[in-house]
């Protein structure tokens, strides 16, 4: 092989090889990501504070379609 070409493989690997490591980095930070939402469904108690707060938001709003009506926004109730 000529000097050249060698020289052009040994960048053309360490090219790859920053590739590979930026890929698997970002893979590695997906995977992290993924396991804490996992662990965070897999909590109960968490769990219950999700349920909780979604109870509560349910009520609001069938709270909030009493006040103004199905076909009315509070932009419609509002007086200008």
């Amino acid at each position: 092989m000529q000097y050249g070409k060698v020289r052009k493989c040994f960048a053309a690997i360490l090219t790859l090889q920053e590739g590979i490591f930026s890929f698997s980095w970002k893979f590695n930070k997906m995977l992290r990501k993924c396991y804490s939402i996992f662990s965070f469904l897999r909590n109960d108690k968490e769990m219950e504070t999700v349920e909780f707060m979604a109870n509560v938001v349910s009520h609001v709003n069938d709270v909030n379609v009493q006040l103004q009506g199905e076909k009315h926004t509070t932009f419609d109730l509002r007086d200008f």
